[in-house]
C-alpha cells in the first residue's frame, strides 16, 4: 500500500459512513435471515422477499453491502457461500435477467434457450451451489417499460425461486422506488415481502448532515473547515445540491476535502470554492446553475441541482461498487 499523504487520505476517505438507518437495515435483514431459517423448517418451505428502494444516489448499493458483510449467517464466498449477488442488466428482459443470474453462479451460458429453459437451470443451480439467498441490485431494470403480461412473467419467474419446494430461495431486490410497486405488484409476492425506503434528506436532517460533514472533514481527513462551510444555512444548501441523496452528499463533501488537499496539503482548509468545484466536475454546470456559487442557492431548481446518475440506471454498478 502506498504511503503518500494524497493516498493515505484518500483511502480514509473510501470509510463506510455509518447512520441510523444502517442499523434499521441490519435488523431487517437479520429478520429475512430468521424468517428463511423458520420457514424451512415449514412442511411446506418457502422463501422470503425483502425489498430495500429509494432515490439514485441514496447509497442503498453500499449499505446492503455492508449489512450482508457483518452478518454471520450471509457469505458471499464464490464457493462455499450461501448468498449470491447480481445487478440486473440494463436492458433486461426476462431472459437476460436469469442469464445474468447464471452468470452470477458461474454457469454462463453462450448459446441460445428460450425463456422457461433459461429459468428451469437457474433454479437448478442456486440448488445444486446451495445458495439460499440471491440479492439482485438495479431491480427496476429487470422491469423496463414491461407490459402487465411482461410484469407477471416476472412476477411468476420470481415466485418460482422463493415456492420451490425443493429449494427455496430468499430475494433481496434493491433499485428505485419501482422496487416497491413491483412488490405490490402481485399479492402472494406482497404476502411473502417487507420493504424498506431510504428516504431523501430535508431540512429536518440538518443534524445529521452537519454530523457528517464535521465526520468526514475533522475525524476522517483531520482538516479544518471554513466559516462559510460552519454557517448554519451550509447543511441544507449541501442538501439541495444532492438532491436530497445521501450518497451523493457524502461523495460531494470527500470530493471537496481532496480538492482542498491537493491545493494546499494537510494544513489545507476545506471552503465553498472547493464543494463548488466538485460540484462543478460532477455536473457540468454553469456558475448561475452551481449551488455553492449563487447567494440563492435554494432557488435553483432541484431538477437541475440535483446529479443523477450518467446513463441507465446501475450500467456497470456492479463492477466498481461504490462507497456510499
Amino acid at each position: 500500500m502506498s504511503n503518500r499523504p494524497a493516498v493515505v487520505l484518500r483511502t480514509r476517505l473510501t470509510k463506510y459512513f455509518t447512520t441510523p438507518r444502517d442499523l434499521e437495515l441490519d435488523k431487517r435483514l437479520q429478520a429475512l435471515v430468521d424468517d428463511t431459517t423458520a420457514a424451512l423448517q415449514d412442511r411446506h418451505p418457502e422463501g422470503r422477499i425483502f425489498g430495500l428502494y429509494g432515490q439514485p444516489g441514496a447509497g442503498k448499493t453500499a449499505a446492503v453491502d455492508r449489512a450482508i458483510a457483518r452478518n454471520p449467517d450471509l457469505d458471499t464466498d464464490p464457493q462455499h457461500g450461501n448468498i449470491v449477488v447480481l445487478d440486473a442488466p440494463f436492458p433486461s428482459t426476462l431472459k437476460q435477467l436469469g442469464r445474468a443470474i447464471l452468470r452470477a453462479l458461474d454457469y454462463p451460458i453462450e448459446r441460445e434457450l428460450p425463456d422457461h429453459i433459461i429459468w428451469e437451470k437457474v433454479r437448478f443451480q442456486v440448488r445444486a451451489r446451495e445458495k439460499r439467498y440471491l440479492v439482485i441490485d438495479e431491480m427496476q431494470n429487470a422491469m423496463g417499460a414491461s407490459t402487465d403480461h411482461d410484469l407477471m412473467r416476472l412476477c411468476n419467474a420470481v415466485k418460482s425461486l422463493v415456492q420451490a419446494r425443493d429449494w427455496p430461495v430468499s430475494l433481496i431486490l434493491i433499485g428505485l422506488p419501482e422496487v416497491a410497486e413491483f412488490i405490490a405488484y402481485d399479492e402472494q409476492i406482497r404476502r411473502r415481502s417487507q420493504t424498506l425506503q431510504f428516504h431523501g434528506l430535508t431540512t429536518r436532517h440538518a443534524a445529521q448532515v452537519r454530523q457528517t460533514i464535521d465526520t468526514l472533514v475533522v475525524q476522517h481527513a483531520a482538516m479544518g473547515m471554513a466559516g462559510e462551510i460552519k454557517a448554519e444555512d451550509f447543511p441544507e444548501r449541501l442538501s439541495h445540491a444532492a438532491g436530497g441523496a445521501y450518497g451523493i452528499m457524502i461523495d460531494l463533501t470527500r470530493e471537496a476535502i481532496i480538492g482542498a488537499f491537493d491545493r494546499a496539503g494537510p494544513e489545507g482548509v476545506v471552503g465553498l470554492d472547493d464543494y463548488a468545484h466538485a460540484y462543478a466536475r460532477k455536473r457540468g454546470c454553469t456558475r448561475e446553475e452551481n449551488v455553492f456559487l449563487v447567494d440563492a442557492w435554494w432557488e435553483v431548481e432541484r431538477r437541475v441541482a440535483r446529479m443523477q446518475e450518467l446513463g441507465p440506471a446501475g450500467a456497470a454498478k456492479r463492477k466498481g461498487r461504490g462507497t456510499r
